[in-house]
């Protein structure tokens, strides 16, 4: 798996894996969360992902299209992630 992609869909350190991103590395992801965590992002600001390493599933649901969404999901997910306390 590569570390870095050219692609505008996939965020720094994460990888394609069945359809949806998978985090390839520590520490390369501008996104909080743990080497293994997936998800994707759909229309209008809609988010999910797994961290099987915190057995975390959320659901982000939202109406915002556009570049907003994009700023709502990484706001969600650096803020649920940050909750987790081990």
């Amino acid at each position: 798996m590569r570390g870095r992609t050219t692609s505008a869909t996939l965020a720094e350190g994460y990888s394609f894996g069945l359809g949806i991103s998978v985090r390839s590395h520590a520490g390369r992801a501008l996104l909080a969360g743990s080497t293994g965590d997936f998800g994707w992002g759909g229309a209008f600001g809609t988010y999910f992902w797994v961290d099987p390493q915190q057995d975390l599933v959320v659901v982000f649901m939202a109406a915002t299209p556009g570049y907003i969404g994009q700023v709502l999901r990484v706001l969600v997910k650096n803020l649920v992630v940050a909750s987790i306390i081990d």
